[in-house]
């Protein structure tokens, strides 16, 4: 028997909302599972040819050499280790001279800088610790003496390349050691897998005649939330805004040697770190300590919970007391608020 177009018609309909209701599961299904997995895209960071790779030794985090340097160094084996920046391009790199491969100096790094020496301390403008943009008529006679004698140059930390800073100063090192110099534009990790760029990260590669394009570090602007969600024996729980207090919040720039204490409201806090959406990183960033902050979380009827966490230059914050929490800052309206 024939149908009816109006039972052609209903059954359709019927196999199309079914199919929306499909659709729909699974767009929350994915939310969910973001949720629950709160993972970021990162790329491998791929280092290959490596000839002579100088790391260096310092106070971390989380302890002398331990960290980003501590994994770095199972994963590399280098052939030196360096006290300071100026030791590894005065002393180690010229000693092992390998003309068709790479060399890599290994430290902590922020937008134009390698510091390196002083672990991901790095708090006072040391020429023998700081390769930077700006200090570099110091650096170029201990630079020079690597000229020559490698394919390239990689320094590796987080965000060396970034901004004008850093493709000025790639390209002063380019010119100076006539070859391709290369650095990250972002945060970098180690894990034991190796190492990852940031969301978004990438090479920037400077050749002695040529500056590269500049690559603008990226900001987080924070949005206003319903919720906060702190990572709780590794499981997301969210927090009302209303439930934490800031208790004190410590920064310093790179020319500063010690953390000073500013003065900061709570809801100023919460306008620059991104409390409403962490993310896991089972890994070590290679970025420089710019700050440490705790705070409070009053829920009722539970205990007080107190918790610490530490600033890598000024937009990535971490939770000490959960593995491999972290969060986003906005950068931009960090610097107007610690001045």
């Amino acid at each position: 028997m024939k149908s009816s177009r109006r039972e052609v018609f209903v059954m359709a309909r019927t196999h199309y909302v079914a199919i929306g209701l499909m659709l729909c599961s699974a767009l929350a299904w994915g939310r969910w599972s973001a949720a629950k997995n709160p993972q970021q895209k990162r790329r491998p960071l791929v280092l290959e040819n490596i000839g002579t790779v100088s790391i260096e030794t310092g106070e971390e985090i989380n302890g002398e050499n331990k960290g980003f340097l501590d994994c770095a160094s199972k994963r590399l084996n280098p052939d030196f280790p360096h006290g300071s920046t100026s030791e590894a391009f005065q002393k180690n790199l010229p000693s092992k001279s390998k003309l068709h491969a790479i060399a890599v100096v290994v430290g902590h790094g922020r937008s134009g800088y390698q510091c390196s020496g002083d672990g991901d301390h790095c708090g006072k403008y040391n020429d023998q610790i700081v390769l930077g943009f700006s200090n570099f008529p110091f650096w170029k006679e201990f630079v020079q003496k690597s000229q020559g004698k490698f394919e390239s140059l990689t320094l590796l930390g987080c965000d060396i390349g970034q901004d004008d800073e850093g493709a000025n100063l790639l390209f002063h090192v380019a010119e100076t050691v006539q070859m391709p110099v290369r650095a990250p534009d972002s945060n970098i990790f180690c894990d034991s897998s190796g190492f990852t760029f940031d969301e978004g990260g990438d090479w920037v590669v400077a050749t002695p005649t040529s500056r590269p394009s500049v690559h603008i570090g990226r900001n987080y602007p924070v949005q206003p939330r319903g919720n906060f969600i702190f990572s709780v024996d590794s499981k997301p729980l969210p927090i009302p805004t209303t439930a934490i207090k800031l208790l004190e919040f410590t920064h310093r720039t790179i020319q500063e040697e010690k953390f000073r204490v500013v003065s900061l409201e709570t809801a100023s806090l919460t306008q620059i770190v991104d409390f409403g959406s962490y993310f896991k990183v089972s890994g070590r960033p290679a970025a420089v300590l710019t700050g440490t902050f705790r705070i409070e979380i009053n829920l009722s009827g539970m205990p007080k919970i107190e918790r610490t966490f530490a600033l890598f230059n000024d937009d990535l914050v971490e939770d000490l007391s959960e593995q491999d929490a972290f969060y986003r800052a906005d950068k931009r309206r960090l610097l107007q608020l610690v001045q």
